[in-house]
């Protein structure tokens, strides 16, 4: 992994790149920008700001999402029930505690009741 140092774009503080994250989704973040350097690592990695919503996730990338996401980081959490996100509400209960997301600001559930029991 390079460090970035040598680019224009690696001389930028971490503040700038979190005001550019604010306009990317958590996917891109995370698994596209965050392996490119050491410093859009750290980057993507002190970014408080993630708001996630599982429909615009891909069911492939889900599971490696839910490790790679620290729940203190996200203020927006969007979790449904469709055919596009089949079980992963579900999975996602269950890699994961609601009360570890300090920080989260909006939640919207379309789940079922026997999921709302598990939140």
């Amino acid at each position: 992994m390079a460090t970035g140092i040598n680019s224009p774009i690696g001389t930028l503080p971490v503040e700038m790149l979190h005001r550019i994250f604010d306009n990317l989704d958590a996917e891109t973040i995370l698994l596209s920008i965050r392996v490119v350097s050491r410093l859009f690592q750290a980057a993507a990695s002190t970014y408080n700001r993630y708001s996630i919503d599982f429909q615009l996730i891909s069911t492939s990338k889900f599971p490696l999402l839910c490790r790679l996401i620290n729940p203190e980081n996200v203020i927006s959490l969007t979790l449904l029930n469709n055919y596009r996100t089949f079980n992963q509400t579900d999975l996602f209960i269950s890699l994961t505690h609601l009360k570890q997301f300090t920080r989260l600001h909006s939640l919207t559930l379309d789940i079922n009741e026997s999921q709302l029991n598990f939140v």
